[in-house]
């Protein structure tokens, strides 16, 4: 029952941000005048701010306990959510924002804390990939929403999804009230680890490895949200593909994402999937070089066939990763180590942007073979770092 309510949790949560998500630039640019640039800088450090701010709220989650965190953080970012519309001038708009984002970044942290604990050993990767295919549901059932919304009611109804929005939050809150207030008792291999204290994981290099390798990797993730838009305005492709790839990647990752997870159990696994998911990282960057700027038949077959393979790369190395995560975690330090993790996705979140708009589309399918090139360069550090993981994991000192 606990599992099903963080379930609902993020069903909720992916809901009202998918619902906003969908509207926030227009209504930013259209509804408060902000201009562009503008939007982008405090987006940027909304991202940053995030990044920064995982490891002390997950020591803070840690220290306080995941549930009044997730209580807290939800209704906070709900409320904030509720007052934005009334929020006048681009600084006020500028601190709530950046607010929004450094409170978001103590969910994450806390949710996995709460679905390691309320769940079995051997359930724990499974449950992380049902998480993820669950808020990729809810996501798109609110980009959805959103799309009827603002095509019935333009400018009113962006103003109303924010309302959704901040619900969908204090929902969330009312529902993590609810969950129960106890968990397992720490498995032998947490058991190994308690006494390495809530900044251990500063020092657990091979984490922190693990950490900067799967940010590299989750840009398969950017790639098709912002990499693929871009290259298909700069070769002039057909501009109806680019929805196409993100029904392409929402699909596959609800339906295969806990496949690939229950397959992924194990270093040796775990190695496979990281390294598959480089390869296929690769593929895809290939793909996009070989893009024609003048042929938008074949450029449509060579998108969609990045498009797959960078989905490919997302469900390989989230899988691979994961499975090593919770298998490193301890039985006092989860907040700390789940929040670090978790900084990969909000690097990414900042770099990628820069990397794609300022580097690889301007210097076109050089920029895409260059890129592929330093995905598989990444292939000696991931075998190594998940050696050395393996090594570890069942020793009380961090290697």
């Amino acid at each position: 029952m606990t599992v099903r309510r963080l379930h609902t949790i993020t069903f909720l949560d992916s809901l009202g941000t998918g619902s906003y998500v969908a509207i926030s630039v227009v209504y930013f640019v259209q509804v408060r005048g902000l201009s562009t640039g503008g939007v982008s800088l405090v987006l940027g450090l909304a991202a940053a701010g995030a990044a920064l701010a995982g490891l002390p709220l997950g020591v803070v989650s840690d220290w306080l306990g995941a549930r009044p965190v997730l209580v807290i953080s939800h209704v906070a970012i709900g409320t904030l959510f509720a007052f934005l519309p009334q929020i006048r001038g681009p600084v006020g708009l500028g601190v709530v924002l950046v607010t929004i984002a450094v409170l978001q970044a103590s969910i994450g942290p806390a949710k996995s804390t709460l679905l390691y604990s309320y769940s079995n050993p051997e359930q724990r990767t499974r449950e992380q990939a049902i998480q993820r295919s669950i808020f990729n549901i809810g996501f798109a059932v609110g980009a959805a929403v959103s799309a009827v919304v603002t095509a019935l009611a333009g400018d009113a109804g962006s103003v109303g999804l924010i309302y959704l929005n901040a619900c969908s939050y204090l929902g969330c809150a009312v529902v993590a009230i609810a969950l129960a207030p106890r968990t397992r008792e720490p498995t032998a291999t947490a058991t190994a680890t308690t006494d390495r204290g809530p900044l251990a994981v500063v020092r657990d290099r091979p984490f922190l490895l693990l950490t900067g390798l799967y940010g590299a990797l989750a840009l398969s993730e950017c790639v098709i949200v912002v990499g693929v838009p871009m290259w298909v305005v700069t070769v002039g492709a057909p501009q109806y593909v680019i929805p196409f790839c993100l029904l392409l990647n929402t699909a596959a990752v609800i339906v295969l994402q806990t496949r690939f997870s229950r397959a992924a159990d194990g270093t040796g696994r775990s190695r496979r999937f990281l390294t598959l998911g480089a390869l296929a990282f690769a593929a895809g960057a290939a793909s996009l070089a070989a893009v024609p700027p003048h042929d938008p038949s074949r450029a449509q077959l060579m998108i969609l066939l990045a498009t797959a393979a960078f989905t490919l790369c997302e469900l390989l190395a989230s899988a691979g990763a994961w499975a090593l995560v919770l298998a490193r975690v301890g039985a006092r330090d989860q907040g700390a180590y789940f929040g670090t993790f978790g900084m990969s996705f909000s690097l990414q979140a900042v770099a990628g942007p820069l990397l794609f708009g300022w580097i690889v589309v301007p210097h076109g399918a050089i920029g895409w073979l260059v890129l592929g090139v330093a995905a598989v360069a990444l292939l000696p550090a991931i075998g190594a770092t998940v050696t050395r993981l393996g090594r570890a994991r069942t020793r009380p000192q961090l290697a």
